[in-house]
């Protein structure tokens, strides 16, 4: 486990360059880089005790609540181990008044959806959603299934839709770029955003509220201008094959009854469909590899699209090539070549920040596998979009 190695060596450099004795595993665990498992060990150590089977097993057991807690929408691993260092010893602790104060609103919703939320989604039952969202909502919208769905398994724990319309054009500038960097929560989260989806927004007043009047979604995690997560209520069909009446859904939600599931909804501007594709399908690793394949001939690849980056001193020198008397290489060239040909070593010394002089251009990839060729991936289907695909032959 590369990360569990690199864990243990970023321990290990903390308490070598400790400024202050280390006396207990509390005072090693105020160290960057020391967790609360190795400070449990740095606590036995320094009683004189062997780490024996008896603590792998309380280790293996708290590693089991640290997942049961975290599979809590809302609630992550960090957050997991502070409620296990407050005593909880199983999700039914949290619904005492002492823990349950503890949680965020988005956290107590989780907690009370945890049981069915842990129970798998069929692809039955997804098609089944996406096919209610598209009797629910404009026929405008392009509704798609995306993530573990698209990739082909039998089951998941979410079912992610994305959302296009003709209408919802803008695509916003990409922050600076860097290197994709590994390990969990690296990549960012598609179309996500801290601030609060305002009423208004397309995503919102034309999507996210009809389906909450018609009885789908029964709460709400987060939501943003391009992205909601919520918790929906399995939509179902009567003997006759129509859905079930709006008003016995809402009492459904009302009462919680009936199976409910992960559901998040993404919203992406028109033109970026390719890019949003490629990202809401995943999985993580192949997505990694993409962002990777894009930094390497120096691009950057978001869910909006394709870009690159050309700082004012290279926009210049082209503006000046095509312009001179006497052609260069580069005049000569077309404009899909100029694009290439730009130095790669570009993406390494991108401004300090967005204002610096420079210009982003979005490259023209109006097809997820045309996305995929500009990458050198070529053409990989969904189903093999996976860490088996990456892994070396």
């Amino acid at each position: 486990n590369a990360y569990k190695v690199r864990s243990y060596l970023a321990a290990i450099n903390a308490i070598r360059n400790a400024q202050q004795p280390i006396t207990s595993g509390k005072d090693a665990a105020k160290l960057k880089g020391v967790g609360p498992g190795i400070a449990e060990r740095v606590d036995i150590f320094l009683q004189g005790k062997d780490y024996g089977p008896e603590h792998e097993a309380a280790a293996r057991r708290k590693l089991e609540l640290n997942r049961a807690l975290a599979s809590i929408p809302g609630v992550g691993p960090r957050t997991a181990d502070k409620l296990i260092a407050a005593g909880v010893t199983s999700l039914h602790d949290l619904r005492h008044p002492e823990h349950f104060s503890r949680l965020s609103p988005i956290q107590r919703i989780g907690l009370v959806y945890a049981k069915p939320l842990s129970e798998p989604v069929t692809r039955a039952k997804a098609e089944l959603v996406a096919d209610f969202i598209r009797d629910h909502i404009s026929s405008n919208f392009t509704v798609d299934l995306m993530g573990a769905y698209r990739r082909g398994l039998d089951s998941f724990t979410t079912v992610s839709i994305l959302l296009t319309h003709p209408h919802f054009v803008h695509i916003p500038l990409p922050a600076r770029p860097s290197t994709p960097k590994r390990g969990p929560g690296s990549i960012p989260l598609p179309f996500y955003e801290r601030a609060t989806a305002p009423a208004d927004s397309m995503l919102i007043l034309d999507a996210v509220r009809p389906l909450e009047d018609v009885g789908l979604l029964a709460a709400t995690i987060t939501s943003c201008t391009g992205r909601h997560v919520g918790i929906a209520a399995q939509p179902r069909r009567g003997p006759d094959g129509q859905w079930t009446s709006m008003g016995e859904r809402l009492r459904d939600i009302r009462y919680r009854r009936g199976a409910f599931l992960r559901l998040e909804i993404n919203l992406a501007p028109h033109k970026a469909r390719p890019a949003a594709m490629l990202a809401l399908t995943g999985d993580e690793d192949f997505y990694h590899a993409a962002r990777l394949a894009a930094h390497r001939q120096g691009l950057y690849l978001n869910e909006y699209g394709l870009w690159r980056w050309t700082p004012a001193s290279v926009s210049a020198a082209l503006s000046e090539a095509s312009t001179s008397t006497d052609p260069s290489p580069l005049s000569d060239a077309s404009p899909r070549q100029q694009e290439i040909d730009i130095d790669p070593s570009l993406a390494e010394t991108l401004p300090s920040s967005p204002t610096a002089p420079g210009t982003w251009q979005l490259l023209d990839t109006p097809t997820e596998q045309s996305l995929l060729s500009s990458l050198a991936l070529g053409h990989v289907p969904p189903d093999r979009r996976n860490f088996v695909f990456l892994r070396p032959r």
